[in-house]
């Protein structure tokens, strides 16, 4: 089935891509909306569109709010079927961190140094990084930011993730440590 995908940023967009593929989706349109903002802004387009099409739309988990359920119910009110406006709990960086096994071989430090609890960490990315920094080959390293600079992320940082999501990064194996995850998985697998 074609289906549209939107996402906040680059990552949040491989890894749509990779979970529309992955239940046997293709991909009409990708487009990133450049941060959260301009996603939220497209939604109610976006559930229109969802009659004529099914739409995909990702965006990493608000903090602030309570649960992941009631902040989907926020951003959209009388949200068509079709529309899967799904949550990273609590960003994308989990669903990586999730495929232990794999992030450990990809950024070649062993795997017990991965949390096993992704969604329970409270900053995933910041955990990311910090594993990133101790990874074997320089590419890699630039994942992380560069000591002493005010970046959030290294230069490295979507181009590697982006790249390990496309070839290294095991679905099944995140589905079972992120929850988040396997409900996107149900849901797209339950447009048929």
């Amino acid at each position: 089935m074609d289906i549209l995908l939107y996402a906040e940023d680059a990552l949040l967009e491989a890894l749509g891509a990779r979970l529309a593929t992955h239940v046997g989706h293709s991909l009409r349109t990708r487009q990133i909306t450049h941060g959260r903002g301009g996603l939220e802004s497209r939604l109610d387009r976006l559930n229109a569109a969802a009659a004529v099409m099914p739409v995909l739309a990702l965006l990493d988990r608000d903090r602030r709010s309570a649960c992941p359920g009631e902040e989907v119910q926020r951003l959209v009110t009388n949200r068509h079927p079709r529309l899967l406006l799904r949550l990273a709990v609590e960003e994308a960086d989990a669903w990586l961190l999730a495929d232990q096994g794999g992030l450990a071989r990809f950024l070649g430090i062993p795997a017990g140094k991965v949390p096993p609890e992704p969604e329970a960490l409270p900053d995933p990315k910041q955990t990311l990084l910090n594993l990133a920094r101790k990874a074997r080959s320089r590419e890699r390293r630039s994942i992380a930011p560069a000591p002493g600079t005010s970046a959030r992320v290294g230069p490295g940082y979507n181009q590697q993730l982006c790249a390990f999501v496309a070839r290294g990064w095991s679905i099944d194996a995140a589905a079972h440590r992120a929850a988040s995850l396997a409900r996107c998985l149900r849901a797209l697998r339950a447009l048929g």
